[in-house]
């Protein structure tokens, strides 16, 4: 699922753009896409990501998401990088520059903000959208955010909204 957005200078780059490092583009992506702030970004752990042949699923709340197939190849890349013992003793996705820290915000912040890439409205975009079609309950526990925050974003009345997910322990 992907939001409606409004592609501002140097986002449409991140794809293909080999000159930024592939943290950078992963995380500006997860900004742009699901409205992830950089502080939940970088403290997302390996764990997180789930592969299934070629999908790749992303937990950003208590359901896994199905990432989009060039996101969830840069996302595979990203997590087969450094060496086997770098991998099996780290447990984050950015990895930091000190042994078992991961990334700060800044280290992805500033090489988007070169490239004029505004998180914060990549972020308040990507929620306007996503609120649009999802009912709050949904988008909280996709992107692992508050059910007051999900319902400021919405503006909708989602009251109608069917129940669509199966209850368990209920016969």
């Amino acid at each position: 699922m992907l939001p409606r957005t409004n592609d501002g200078p140097g986002q449409e780059n991140l794809l293909i753009s080999e000159d930024l490092r592939l943290e950078v583009r992963v995380g500006g992506f997860l900004a742009i896409i699901y409205g992830t702030t950089m502080t939940r970004v970088v403290s997302l752990q390996r764990d997180a990501v789930t592969l299934e042949g070629d999908t790749t699923c992303l937990s950003l709340g208590t359901e896994p998401i199905k990432l989009p197939a060039a996101l969830g190849a840069l996302r595979r890349r990203l997590l087969d990088a450094g060496t086997a013992s770098d991998r099996e003793s780290n447990i984050w996705i950015f990895k930091g520059r000190r042994a078992g820290r991961h990334l700060t915000t800044a280290m992805l912040r500033v090489p988007l903000a070169r490239r004029s890439i505004s998180l914060r409205a990549a972020r308040n975009g990507a929620l306007m959208s996503l609120a649009r079609d999802l009912p709050p309950s949904v988008l909280a526990e996709l992107l692992g955010i508050s059910i007051h925050t999900a319902e400021r974003w919405s503006g909708h009345d989602w009251t109608d909204y069917p129940r669509i997910r199966p209850t368990t322990g209920s016969g």
